[in-house]
């Protein structure tokens, strides 16, 4: 007996989805995320031979007739990239190209294509981090992918090639709006099939579409993602030339570009120690907190305010009101703490709104010690560790969105106890969800809070002390980067299973949970 899949004829077995169109939907990925070396490559020859380190040594090009020399980096992302594209063009031989594709394999070509980027980011970091263990350099690798921003690099980090910081900053700004829309963006044609790989790698309630054709809506969210940076990238250069350190055009060039891929990724990477409290500018800091709020909010609704000339969008959305009533409080909070204990108080609102719009936002950038602030506030920013921004954002954790819908369910509960006969609709805004929004709210809640459980409680198996596995798992999950207590900076002193199952936690956080763990589901590959 056979079966018609696609048009294609085939064998009844074990695997139910089409395996060869998912290979086709990895190796494109793949293919296109190679061009992404670029990036690094350039960086090379543009500031590894000015560094004046190690990595400035320059090794002889054998091919070419011409007497050049190339930095010994730009050799490695090179060759990582080479690797990378031809990896994806074997898994393009492989496979099939069509155009549906089913959520089953939507969700297969999202999880998996994730996690394989991963895999080929790691290369770099293997061979120029000084991480001589593959977990290390994979778990550095995912952590950027996801936005996470946790690190396992040994300080300082002005000892590493600018290149390979400038790769860590640019896989989070790749990670941070998708690798997955980005290509569907450029260069799927696909129908159905894309709504089905946007629905899985877009976090939040829902995918909606912009634009009539998906391809369209893609390039529609990355045009706002470019615009942002763009504007961001001018302002930074200027404060960073003109203000705090006050370094050179050349310098502050690529300190800007570099900072600005991690804040509009809701990142978080840095390539200095004390973060941006390196600049030792309020200005600068002011530019990266804008920017950082900025992509906390939904794209969807950046659309609709700067694209459709409709701002008053922004005033009517009621998870933009909440989403800035929650940076307001926590932070005026964490402010009130810091100068209850004896900050300024100028001081105190300084590093209160920063850190906390920092955490809030999942950027995670770490221009103070928070870990050693009174623990209100310790607490307070650990609570925040599982808000995250906006649906439809760079940010990470759960989202502010689903935080509100679960107010507004017990608010209904509540109000069901006092009055069992009252029909009480459950609303935001002006809009009444349904009983499956709310259910798949309650479930993703209830199964986000067990994946945190089970793994805090493998991470104290490990070893770690209680502070430091639930802040950690809470970063991880979160897509946070800083935690608390002996991770509050580096996760370099974690088992290599904890790092891996940390590493595991990131990608499962960044794609909303399900679309990882409906991989491991038997049911998902039988037919």
């Amino acid at each position: 007996m056979t079966y018609e899949v696609y048009g294609t004829r085939r064998r009844p077995g074990v695997f139910g989805m089409n395996i060869r169109r998912v290979m086709w939907g990895l190796g494109s990925i793949l293919v296109f995320f190679a061009a992404a070396f670029i990036v690094p490559f350039i960086t090379a020859f543009a500031y590894d031979l000015h560094d004046g380190g190690p990595y400035s040594d320059t090794v002889r090009v054998p091919f070419t007739d011409i007497d050049s020399h190339i930095p010994r980096t730009g050799v490695v992302f090179l060759i990582s990239g080479l690797l990378t594209a031809t990896a994806g063009l074997l898994m393009q031989y492989w496979g099939v190209e069509e155009e549906n594709l089913r959520p089953r394999e939507g969700y297969a070509i999202v999880g998996i294509g994730w996690f394989l980027v991963a895999v080929f980011g790691a290369i770099p970091f293997w061979f120029l981090g000084g991480l001589t263990h593959p977990v290390d350099a994979f778990f550095e690798s995912m952590s950027g992918f996801t936005t996470t921003g946790a690190s396992v690099m040994a300080s300082p980090l002005d000892q590493y090639a600018p290149s390979l910081m400038m790769w860590r900053a640019f896989i989070q700004w790749v990670g941070g709006m998708g690798i997955i829309v980005l290509s569907i963006a450029l260069l799927a044609q696909l129908t159905q099939g894309g709504h089905n790989l946007m629905s899985a790698e877009t976090p939040g309630l829902k995918m909606e579409r912009l634009r009539p054709k998906i391809a369209q809506t893609a390039k529609a969210l990355y045009g706002l993602y470019f615009g942002f940076s763009a504007a961001v990238f001018v302002l930074l250069l200027v404060t960073i030339h003109f203000s705090g350190v006050r370094l050179g055009w050349y310098d502050a060039t690529y300190e800007a570009m570099l900072h600005t891929f991690t804040t509009l990724a809701s990142g978080g990477f840095s390539n200095h120690d004390a973060s941006i409290a390196y600049f030792d500018s309020f200005w600068v800091e002011l530019v990266i907190m804008v920017g950082m709020v900025a992509t906390g909010i939904s794209f969807t609704l950046h659309y609709t305010g700067i694209r459709k000339r409709d701002l008053m969008a922004y005033l009517r959305e009621p998870e933009m009101r909440f989403f800035f009533s929650l940076i307001i409080g926590v932070s005026l909070f964490v402010s009130g703490a810091l100068w209850q204990v004896g900050e300024p108080l100028l001081d105190a609102l300084r590093a209160g709104f920063l850190q906390s719009i920092s955490i809030i936002t999942t950027t995670g950038y770490t221009p103070y010690v928070f870990d050693e602030w009174p623990d209100s506030a310790r607490l307070v920013l650990l609570f925040m560790f599982f808000t995250g921004g906006m649906a439809g954002s760079t940010s990470g954790a759960m989202k502010v969105i689903r935080i509100l819908v679960l107010f507004k369910l017990l608010q209904r509960e509540i109000r069901k106890l006092l009055h069992p006969r009252a029909v009480v609709p459950l609303r935001i805004g002006k809009t009444v969800l349904n009983d499956d929004a709310v259910k798949t709210v309650s479930v993703f809640f209830f199964t986000y809070v067990s994946l945190f459980i089970f793994a805090t409680i493998a991470m104290t198996m490990m070893g770690l002390d209680l502070v430091s596995a639930i802040s950690g798992v809470a970063s991880a999950l979160g897509n946070i980067g800083p935690a608390l207590g002996s991770v509050h900076l580096s996760y370099a002193h974690v088992p290599y299973v904890g790092k891996l199952l940390l590493a595991l936690l990131m990608w499962a956080g960044r794609l909303e949970v399900f679309t990882v763990l409906i991989l491991f589901f038997p049911s998902t590959w039988r037919r």
